[in-house]
């Protein structure tokens, strides 16, 4: 009920700073999975009016498009799904929050998203995840990892304020970042000393796979 009550604290102070009402939402006390309880993380609910629903971004992603990352400077684990499952640290620390940049990404975020195809706000899962959601089937990717960032951190770092986006053509933003290319060939690689490369399938079919694969335990 603790961590409960300071998420809501958190949520409030949130909604105060950016001016964002929240229309509802859900929260699991009691349910279970293989690991034991739920953490108590409330799910918030927001809706949105598309006046035009043709500019809706899709996934129109085609061989060569590029991949950019913008916003949040900051490539910290703490918080993470990565430390937490992965290297099974305890610890508790969460990541800054300054509503100021906050702000100012997203409004570059609606400034550009004329210009590109797909875009995801970094979180949960990191970059890793917004890639495994993004790539259509028959597509891989090819990373491009900055030499002063961590492979760890710039797959699995939940920062806040970060945004992918994926283009046909530059874009124009102060501290967007080329970090990828769309592949023909159906392959994850990450380009930092020929790190590594694995099959797009294998890591798709793990991502979508996986609340079929707990149930059938």
């Amino acid at each position: 009920m603790y961590s409960f009550s300071k998420a809501v604290d958190g949520i409030t102070k949130a909604c105060l700073e950016m001016d964002t009402p929240i229309t509802g939402g859900n929260v699991s006390f009691y349910n279970e999975s293989p690991d034991g309880a739920v953490p108590p993380t409330p799910s918030i609910g927001m809706v949105g009016v598309a006046k035009d629903v043709s500019k809706i971004l899709g996934s129109e992603i085609h061989t060569g498009d590029k991949i950019y990352v913008f916003g949040n400077e900051n490539w910290g684990l703490e918080g993470s799904e990565f430390l937490r499952y992965v290297m099974e640290s305890k610890q508790t620390m969460l990541p800054e929050l300054n509503f100021k940049h906050a702000r100012s990404s997203i409004k570059q975020a609606i400034d550009i998203r004329k210009e590109v195809k797909w875009m995801a706000d970094v979180s949960e899962g990191g970059i890793f995840d917004c890639i495994l959601r993004m790539i259509p089937k028959g597509h891989g990717i090819n990373l491009f990892c900055p030499e002063e960032i961590h492979w760890t951190s710039f797959l699995f770092s939940e920062e806040a304020h970060r945004f992918i986006v994926c283009c046909d053509k530059e874009i124009h933003l102060e501290n967007a970042v080329l970090i990828g290319e769309i592949s023909e060939e159906e392959i994850f690689s990450i380009k930092k000393e020929d790190l590594f490369s694995v099959d797009f399938e294998i890591l798709k079919n793990a991502f979508e796979n996986t609340i079929e694969d707990i149930a059938e335990l």
